[in-house]
């Protein structure tokens, strides 16, 4: 009677149940909520928990196996999980305020592929530059650089109303694309981790990249 009631628990798809550890970077922040509900609504007993951070540290959380997988985006670095899409990096400052030079800067914390493409870049130039301020949050950042106390590397995606993007103009070199990646311990192949993975691009692959850039200014 068991074994019956087993499979029939088994076809009616209540084998999708369990816990996911997910992991987002920190500017996916306004991405997550859409991916969680329409999983949600269709895989109801999957208890869900989500780390935000920096994707760099949220990749090693897999390797220390604190996650089940995790979305973030890489820079001109080699990866091991899928790419969902990719954008172009620019640098974001005030959409109303002269540039100021030496040039502020505004990161977030190390380790971060932003920050670390951003100084390879100026690296190659004569470009005066220091680091005015840190914040862990998009939010943060973003402030910093509307408020025209520093310019901050971005994915296009988080450009908003108060930015501009600035540029060769303003004798700033050209920043790589991001790479969005999803990744996952190989190891791992629960059906949760595996129908999660396929969900996401799935929903990627149905809206496109997001890069739009709306209310932003380009110098």
């Amino acid at each position: 009677m068991r074994d019956d009631r087993n499979a029939r628990l088994h076809l009616s798809g209540a084998r999708h149940v369990g816990r996911l550890r997910v992991g987002a970077a920190e500017d996916l922040a306004g991405w997550l909520p859409k991916i969680l509900r329409a999983f949600s609504r269709q895989y109801p007993d999957i208890c869900i928990d989500v780390e935000i951070g920096i994707g760099t540290s949220l990749f090693k959380m897999l390797e220390t196996q604190e996650l089940d997988l995790a979305v973030g985006g890489v820079c001109n670095e080699h990866f091991q999980g899928r790419r969902l899409w990719k954008e172009p990096l620019v640098w974001a400052f005030a959409s109303d305020i002269e540039m100021p030079d030496p040039l502020p800067l505004a990161f977030f914390p190390e380790p971060c592929p932003y920050r670390e493409a951003a100084l390879r870049a100026l690296a190659s130039t004569q470009r005066q530059w220091h680091i005015a301020c840190t914040s862990s949050s998009l939010a943060g950042v973003r402030a910093i650089a509307t408020a025209g106390i520093a310019v901050t590397p971005l994915p296009i995606h988080a450009i908003t109303e108060g930015l501009r993007i600035v540029g060769k103009k303003h004798k700033l070199p050209s920043l790589p694309e991001v790479d969005y990646v999803l990744e996952s311990n190989q190891a791992d192949t629960r059906q949760v981790v595996v129908t999660f993975s396929e969900h996401c691009q799935r929903e990627f692959s149905s809206r496109g990249p997001r890069i739009s850039c709306q209310g932003c200014t380009r110098a």
